[in-house]
């Protein structure tokens, strides 16, 4: 990828975690931008205590993988 490339539609698997508690689903956003976003979001107001992020494809996420 290039200087001048923008990447857009980012698929993610999600775990989050908040004590003995856990979480999987998975997530698109526009921007990776966003993405960030979403888990400053998580961590300041749901206080999770960790979110562990994996890309995927659009085909796994679609699939649920």
């Amino acid at each position: 990828m290039g200087k001048d490339c923008i990447v857009s539609d980012v698929y993610y698997k999600v775990t989050v975690t908040k004590g003995e508690l856990s979480s999987c689903v998975y997530w698109w956003e526009k921007s990776y931008a966003n993405l960030l976003k979403s888990v400053d979001f998580l961590y300041k107001y749901a206080k999770m205590d960790a979110i562990e992020l994996e890309i995927i494809s659009k085909k796994d996420y679609e699939r649920g993988e």
